[in-house]
């Protein structure tokens, strides 16, 4: 992702690995946008990869000594930085509610609750679905 081609006020999705969040553009720079979310201001380098300039007081850098991404509060502990999707939003929340509306759709013909754990297979791919939540999985 060029954030070169962002703007203020655009809605973007981002993503570290298995986990989506979204957020809105608050500030563009030459060297990257800022994007602020629900719950925090991130930052993002040219190429929309998610960087710390600053962290809460209350982080401790020893709450998490395994992290194969050396953690440091950027992005998530288990998957490392964010990055801006290059999808557009629209069209990334269109795809994304198709999928919701196709794992509902095949629980039902499953008999399956949301909040039972199972694995379901749509077209090429197989998805976990637990907690209400779903998640690709590989074959």
């Amino acid at each position: 992702m060029d954030t070169k081609t962002l703007v203020v006020g655009q809605d973007v999705y981002m993503v570290s690995g298995c986990y989506w969040n979204e957020g809105k553009v608050v500030k563009v720079t030459p060297s990257g946008v800022d994007v602020q979310t629900a719950y925090e201001l991130l930052h993002f380098d040219e190429n929309g990869r998610s960087y710390v300039t600053e962290l809460p007081s209350s982080y401790d850098s020893t709450a998490h000594p395994m992290s194969p991404w050396r953690w440091g509060g950027n992005g998530t502990y288990e998957c490392g930085p964010w990055y801006i999707d290059d999808m557009p939003f629209a069209e990334r929340t269109a795809e994304r509610t198709a999928l919701r509306e196709a794992l509902d759709k095949a629980l039902l013909e499953q008999g399956t609750r949301r909040d039972m754990k199972t694995t379901l297979e749509i077209g090429q791919d197989v998805y976990v679905v637990s907690n209400g939540g779903y998640s690709r999985s590989s074959r």
